[in-house]
């Protein structure tokens, strides 16, 4: 579906393709989708974040009014990560972390709140708070994990930011122990020429 350049509202054609797929979900309650978006080189960065999350608000609401949780969790969780992350707004990303915990523990979408926990984590990080950041990304890693398995690239991204937080701390021996279990899983997982390979092996440097 498709938006208007600096708009939040879906063009008219979009309405027709989401009802067909809200039919979709309805008649197959066991399937799994996740919401994504994407944006062009048209425009600032700033106002492309701004307009991903006006969508991102429009997806939650829309899905909301036709009780669609998981895809309504799946859009909050892309909410706490614009605002803690690319909008540099991290206490409005911990606010809206409730509502979106809230969804996860009712969506049947597998790592679902550990998604919304990795986001929250990156939120606590950059107001400074990095005890609290690296607990979260503890459990984010937990809960992605348990659902998800032990070799899932979603849990190497947990370990990752949690083993930058730990060196942050001064703990470097054990931030080396999280970076080289996050490289693992992603040579495992992805393949060793794979671009996330090479941060993780930075992140083992730093």
């Amino acid at each position: 579906v498709l938006f208007d350049f600096d708009q939040a509202e879906l063009k008219a054609g979009a309405y027709p393709i989401l009802d067909e797929a809200v039919m979709v979900l309805n008649d197959n309650p066991d399937l799994n989708i996740e919401i994504q978006g994407y944006t062009d080189s048209t425009g600032e960065d700033d106002s492309e974040d701004e307009q991903a999350e006006a969508s991102l608000n429009d997806a939650y609401r829309r899905a909301l009014e036709r009780r669609m949780i998981d895809e309504a969790a799946s859009a909050s969780a892309g909410v706490v990560f614009l605002l803690g992350f690319a909008l540099d707004r991290p206490q409005e990303a911990i606010a809206w972390s409730v509502h979106a915990l809230a969804l996860a523990e009712a969506s049947t979408t597998p790592g679902a709140r550990g998604r919304v926990l990795n986001s929250l984590a990156a939120a606590y990080w950059n107001v400074g708070e990095l005890e609290e950041a690296n607990t979260i990304y503890g459990q984010a890693a937990e809960q992605i994990s348990a659902a998800l398995g032990p070799e899932h690239p979603r849990l190497a991204v947990a370990l990752e930011n949690q083993a930058r937080v730990v060196n942050r701390l001064g703990r470097s021996a054990e931030a080396q122990v999280l970076a080289e279990r996050s490289l693992a899983i992603y040579e495992a997982s992805l393949g060793p020429e794979h671009p996330s390979v090479a941060q993780s092996l930075i992140a083992l440097g730093e």
